[in-house]
Order: C-alpha cells, then sequence, then structure tokens
C-alpha cells in the first residue's frame, strides 16, 4: 500500500492542531488583559516605562471637548483595579458628583486608563500622568457599550483636577511633562464658573 498520500495528510493535521493550540493561547493572552491581575497567575511582571502615545486628535477647546463627549461628570476616585501582561492598563471607579452632559442614573462608574502599577513596576504615558485614588476630577468621557466603561476623551485634554474648588488642566500641575496637546492653560479657576462656561 502507497502511504505517501496519507502523509501530507498527517502533516497538514499536525499544523492544524499547532495553530488552534496557538490561537486558544493568544486568546487567553488578550482576554486576560480583561482580568483582574489577581487572576493571572503566570503573568510576568513588566519593566518600569514611560509609554509614548501619538494622540490622534487635539482639541481646540473646551466647548468642542463638550460637544464630542458621550458624557462630563464631576466625580471623585474612590477605587482601582490593574492588569495586563505587556501593556498595563488600570480601571478605576469614579464616583459622580455631578453630570453636566450624558446619562446622570450611574453614580458609579468605570473609566480606562492606559498605564498603571503592579508590584514594584509602573507604566504611565508621559503625557497623561497616572489617576490617583482620592482625585476630584472632571472628565469629558467616551462610553464603549460593549464593555460598559468609558474612555477619556483626548487623554490628557479629557481630565481637568480640581482642588480647594478650583480646576487646573494637567499642563499646569505637570509643566515638566510637556504635555502640548492641550491648548488651553487652566489655572486656579472656580469649578461654578467652568460648569458656567461649559453648560
Amino acid at each position: 500500500m502507497n502511504d505517501t498520500v496519507g502523509k501530507p495528510r498527517l502533516g497538514l493535521l499536525l499544523a492544524a492542531v499547532v495553530l488552534l493550540a496557538l490561537g486558544a493561547l493568544a486568546s487567553a493572552s488578550w482576554f486576560g488583559l480583561r482580568q483582574p491581575i489577581g487572576s493571572q497567575t503566570s503573568c510576568v511582571t513588566v519593566p518600569s516605562s514611560s509609554i509614548y502615545v501619538d494622540w490622534a486628535y487635539g482639541y481646540g477647546n473646551l466647548t468642542e471637548m463638550r460637544n464630542a463627549a458621550d458624557r462630563v461628570v464631576d466625580g471623585v476616585v474612590v477605587g482601582s483595579s490593574t492588569s495586563g501582561c505587556g501593556v498595563i492598563v488600570t480601571h478605576y471607579t469614579v464616583k459622580i458628583i455631578m453630570t453636566l452632559k450624558g446619562d446622570s442614573d450611574s453614580f458609579l462608574i468605570t473609566v480606562i486608563q492606559t498605564g498603571g502599577v503592579i508590584g514594584s513596576s509602573k507604566q504611565e504615558v508621559r503625557e497623561d500622568p497616572l489617576i490617583r485614588i482620592g482625585d476630584h476630577v472632571i472628565m469629558f468621557l467616551n462610553f464603549d457599550p460593549e464593555d460598559g466603561m468609558y474612555g477619556i476623551l483626548g487623554g490628557p485634554q479629557g481630565r481637568l483636577k480640581v482642588i480647594n474648588h478650583l480646576v487646573y488642566s494637567l499642563n499646569v500641575l505637570y509643566p515638566d511633562r510637556n504635555i502640548d496637546i492641550i491648548n488651553w492653560r487652566i489655572s486656579g479657576l472656580p469649578e461654578t464658573a467652568l460648569w458656567d462656561q461649559l453648560r
């Protein structure tokens, strides 16, 4: 019996099995990014590093950002969880104080930021300093219906910090970061004045 026909078939079958196994590993790795870090028992700790991002769009002013956002909120960051083996991602829980635009039914939302801290390793986008628990923030947000979470519109452009009822843009608070994507400087503007401007 001539088995030369069977050998190529066996080779194709082995190749298919290998491809399926690699596909399963890739899927596990991809979905692992969306899991809490505690469940990633085999995750290799990433080194501390700065991440450089080319922001897709620079907004001309806050009114333009308001019009582009799905939701504009005033809130306090009350919690976080971090995940990721290659690029770290942090999910922040934000307690809403007031909503200027968008859905006002939910008082706790999840906001995603690229970067974070896992163990002794830290990743951070240079122009988008990491959010901290306890931060009082005004955020211009885009909603992702697939995962029910929010992203910050324009990275550092879409986040303002409130300190003692005064509003600051990130380029004022972090002058050493050279956050050139922000086309405005807000330094100690009363929070009520900002809301009046954006209504």
